[in-house]
């Protein structure tokens, strides 16, 4: 039985889950990362033995078993007729569409496309590219709380209440004599990379995300709840938010180059530091170019002789000389085999 609604239609991730009691003869068409996203989604729901069958193209010279799940060739589908086949794809929704009509002979009403979750708490201040962007980056994290080998990595790193704070910036702070530490970190995601817990100081977090809004419904659906969550806020608004409060350190890791304007966020993260406070980034290199500009990925960190460069196709930032006005910029690491960059400035007093 197939809701009326939901026949030969695409439904989001969400849409999919409400509806889940209705299958009752699934074939699973698709194991790559959303295929297994939605075999994890079974799962959760209790609902697991639903699905007869797993198939996939790469199954056509053999079937295989990875992460305990037997993935077969399309060609079994004749043996599961009246199954509801859910395409676990997000590209060639046509040619695979065309591909079980024609060549298995699979009925199109029994065809359902999954597509991800619409936006649904971010406000209209971005651009389309932007928003389709952050649309694949809720993805990224409902396939890292979804499935249990990426959340078991995702708890132990990130989400311990005693995890160590980052000993690169405890370092860098070693000639403070404050007790306690009140750190800023842009563009956090739904946890923070930073750790919680020091030695030396008492840190007292705060995070903005512009997403924030939409990791909570992720928090609930997964029973996630890290130590600390985000704010709603885009880098580019946290002066407005934050109004005249100050930070000892302010901090973002691989999220400057999802942004629309980069370089006014490093502006305001480094208006908002004390005097004396630490700007502590850390990105990869050139993420814009190898994404192919798609997405959140519109701007590119590089180093050139020593220098760190924010640049796209048609603007190029030389950050020693942009932020000059606060402080001396220090590139800490530019490792080219792993595409890190990480840089910091100590702001004048």
């Amino acid at each position: 039985m197939v809701n009326s609604k939901l026949k030969n239609v695409n439904v989001s991730i969400d849409e999919l889950v409400e509806n889940i009691e209705i299958y009752e003869n699934v074939a699973l068409y698709g194991f790559g990362e959303f295929g297994q996203l939605i075999h994890c989604l079974f799962e959760r729901s209790n609902a697991l033995n639903k699905i007869k069958v797993v198939v996939d193209r790469s199954a056509e010279n053999g079937e295989y078993i990875t992460d305990s799940v037997l993935v077969q060739s399309p060609e079994v589908l004749a043996a599961f007729k009246g199954a509801t086949v859910i395409v676990a794809s997000m590209s060639f929704a046509d040619e695979i569409k065309q591909y079980l009509t024609q060549e298995l002979s699979v009925s199109a009403s029994k065809i359902i496309f999954v597509r991800m979750n619409e936006l649904s708490a971010v406000d209209g201040a971005h651009s389309d590219k932007w928003r389709e962007g952050a649309q694949e980056e809720i993805y990224f994290w409902e396939k890292s709380l979804a499935t249990r080998h990426r959340r078991a990595t995702l708890c132990e790193l990130r989400v311990q209440k005693d995890a160590a704070f980052n000993s690169d910036i405890v370092a860098l702070l070693a000639n403070s004599d404050k007790s306690t530490i009140n750190v800023l970190d842009v563009g956090s995601g739904p946890v923070t990379a930073l750790g919680y817990c020091s030695d030396k100081y008492n840190i007292q977090l705060n995070l903005v995300d512009p997403l924030a809004n939409e990791y909570k419904h992720l928090y609930a659906k997964y029973q996630f709840y890290p130590p600390v969550v985000p704010e709603a806020c885009r880098g580019e608004d946290v002066i407005e938010h934050f109004g005249e409060r100050q930070f000892d350190v302010a901090y973002s890791c691989n999220a400057l180059d999802h942004s629309e304007e980069p370089l006014k966020i490093l502006h305001n993260m480094c208006h908002l530091l004390i005097g004396g406070g630490l700007l502590y980034v850390d990105v990869h290199e050139n993420v814009a170019v190898e994404a192919g500009y798609a997405g959140l990925h519109q701007w590119n960190f590089t180093v050139e002789k020593g220098q760190v460069v924010l640049w796209n196709d048609t603007h190029r930032h030389l950050l020693a000389v942009e932020l000059q006005t606060y402080g001396q910029l220090s590139l800490l690491q530019y490792d080219q085999n792993i595409n890190s960059i990480k840089f910091c400035l100590t702001k004048s007093t």
